[in-house]
């Protein structure tokens, strides 16, 4: 670095919304992976987890960390990268603004925009197809098959076209750095839209069928479901709200202040939303399957019960198919040898 002639003080541009805004979302990215490592903790150690089956649980270990091979895994990798890149900006690069405008291999731009974003999206995407699947194992007996086929076609779609316009995003990030402008990258511009408008899309309509299946037969399930998806109904859209309003911010955020960072920040913590969200799901499942049970403790017959009787044979058996699907989702709770 130049030497600076004594008495002369230096001058440096404010970074308040470019390494500021990095440095914060960096920051809440490790807060949130601390809250991911607790739920993995959770996640193994709970009586639920030795019955998955080893798809769901090789997804855990991809997604989280590997350890019985002692290596990292997706999220534990872009941890890593994450803040590689933000020690690279902040500390190797200390009062050289000018490592904002440059890249290279090995540059902390490099690690931020290129290597993390890609590993981000990978994780972005695995989350994304479980939560396909749970659309699909929740609306077998609630939705036709037709419809049930319209949906998955649709979010799958999304859940791909998402990841290619952040594979995009993440090489012109590279390419044009982080300051260039919606006007001066229109290419730029347009994967940030896509890749934006693409993951609004995908949990708007994931958490509206995901209600609509629930919500649909809920006056004809059996009584002891009625509150197990409430609950579920709740869980849905709190998770789904916080990635749909992240995603929502990074995209305004970027139209809005193009020569700062501040839509890199919010996207840093987009993909620790999202797998906090899918552990959630998983931890959340004991919790519903104990409600499950405590309601369908025997009981004096009720004025309510005796009424429910009276149902018609269909009406009775598709209320009972719906709790089968719901159980199967949750999880059963009798123990296996």
């Amino acid at each position: 670095m130049a030497s600076v002639p004594a008495g002369q003080p230096i001058e440096l541009p404010a970074v308040d919304n470019t390494l500021g805004a990095l440095y914060i979302g960096s920051s809440l990215a490790t807060v949130l992976y601390g809250v991911i490592c607790v739920q993995t903790f959770l996640y193994i150690t709970s009586n639920r987890a030795r019955y998955d089956s080893w798809a769901m649980k090789l997804l855990v270990f991809i997604l989280f960390s590997k350890a019985h091979l002692n290596r990292s895994g997706l999220d534990t990798t872009q941890q890593c990268l994450m803040l590689a890149g933000m020690y690279r900006l902040l500390i190797t690069d200390y009062a050289n603004p000018d490592a904002l405008e440059t890249g290279g291999p090995s540059s902390g731009l490099a690690f931020v925009t290129y290597d993390e974003a890609i590993v981000a999206i990978c994780s972005i995407l695995l989350v994304q197809l479980f939560f396909c699947w749970r659309i699909w194992t929740f609306s077998a007996s609630s939705l036709h098959l037709h419809v049930r086929i319209a949906i998955i076609a649709v979010v799958v779609s999304l859940a791909f076209l998402n990841f290619a316009s952040y594979i995009c995003l993440s090489i012109f990030g590279f390419r044009d750095h982080l300051f260039t402008g919606p006007g001066h990258a229109p290419d730029l511009t347009l994967s940030w839209k896509i890749s934006g408008s693409s993951g609004i899309a995908f949990d708007v309509i994931t958490t509206m069928a995901m209600t609509l299946s629930l919500y649909r037969w809920r006056s004809l399930t059996m009584k002891r479901s009625n509150h197990a998806i409430v609950m579920l109904i709740v869980l849905i859209v709190n998770t789904n709200l916080i990635t749909t309003l992240l995603s929502i911010g990074a995209l305004i955020t970027y139209l809005v202040l193009p020569n700062g960072t501040i839509y890199g920040g919010i996207y840093l913590l987009l993909h620790k939303s999202y797998l906090n969200s899918f552990l959630a799901i998983l931890n959340s499942r004991e919790f519903l399957r104990e409600k499950m049970d405590h309601q369908s403790q025997p009981g004096p017959p009720s004025i309510t019960d005796f009424a429910a009787q009276t149902n018609t044979d269909a009406t009775s058996t598709t209320g009972e198919q719906f709790d089968l699907s719901l159980i199967a989702a949750v999880g059963s709770s009798a123990s296996k040898v």
